[in-house]
């Protein structure tokens, strides 16, 4: 499971660094982590409510960004701050027993239920036929907001299947690897790639392998030190964007 939302969350994270909007990733991880505390404590099913409210909030986030009364990420941080504060807050009315708030944070690639992983599968089925069908138009409305207009047909749509896909994606991978750790693989992995791939199609393909192969890594390292699983996966990613910039710098001065 944790291959299969690499794969996609790297995939997708081109997109968003494209539309310079990685806190729209945090916003929706925050909340994310409220739909998880609310689901607890009304006793609701969790995967369905993460999934819920983070395609809600995505679209709210959306509605507001069109009527331009903040600034983008003043509006993202707000809703990411907001989500984060309210979530503690329901966390702390939870009645007789504590929980394990950092299961939340930091995720539980290990622990998942098979619910999640025959869900991820279904996801990972629909969502590559998706980037498989769309991508040129999802590129498009991604590189530039004003050419779109004329380049797009439909653009609303896309817009709102690109923000839908986004949303599941982000709350499914709060399962696995936490509200916290999520915007890493949105963010590291295309501005990894970038110093080194030679076009935008190779900043895609090598964005995704690279987020397979931190997750493998991590998990391989996780089992052998039995250490955290995400934050590893997250540090393997953190260590292929500094050997990245080592070789840009390199390859720059000569």
């Amino acid at each position: 499971m944790g291959g299969i939302m690499s794969l996609l969350l790297s995939w997708m994270g081109g997109y968003i660094v494209l539309r310079q909007e990685v806190l729209f990733t945090d916003a929706l991880s925050n909340i994310g982590f409220l739909g998880i505390a609310l689901a607890i404590l009304f006793n609701l099913p969790i995967t369905p409510m993460l999934i819920g409210i983070c395609i809600l909030a995505a679209f709210l986030i959306r509605f507001l960004q069109s009527k331009k009364i903040f600034s983008n990420d003043s509006l993202l941080e707000t809703f990411a701050r907001i989500g984060l504060a309210l979530g503690v807050i329901v966390i702390a009315l939870f009645p007789g027993y504590r929980v394990n708030i950092e299961q939340f944070l930091f995720g539980d690639i290990l622990g998942i239920s098979q619910f999640d992983t025959n869900l991820a599968v279904g996801i990972f089925i629909i969502f590559g036929t998706m980037i498989l069908l769309f991508h040129k138009r999802f590129l498009q409305i991604s590189l530039s907001d004003t050419l779109s207009h004329t380049l797009v047909k439909h653009k609303t749509f896309y817009h709102a299947l690109l923000i839908f896909a986004i949303a599941t994606l982000i709350a499914m991978a709060i399962k696995i690897i936490g509200a916290l750790l999520v915007g890493a693989f949105i963010a590291i992995p295309p501005n990894t790639v970038k110093l080194l791939a030679k076009n935008i199609k190779q900043t895609f393909i090598l964005s995704s392998i690279l987020g397979l192969l931190a997750t493998l890594v991590g998990l391989y390292l996780s089992t052998l030190f039995n250490l955290p699983t995400g934050p590893l996966v997250v540090t393997t990613l953190g260590a292929f964007w500094l050997l990245s910039i080592i070789i840009n710098l390199t390859n720059f001065k000569n």
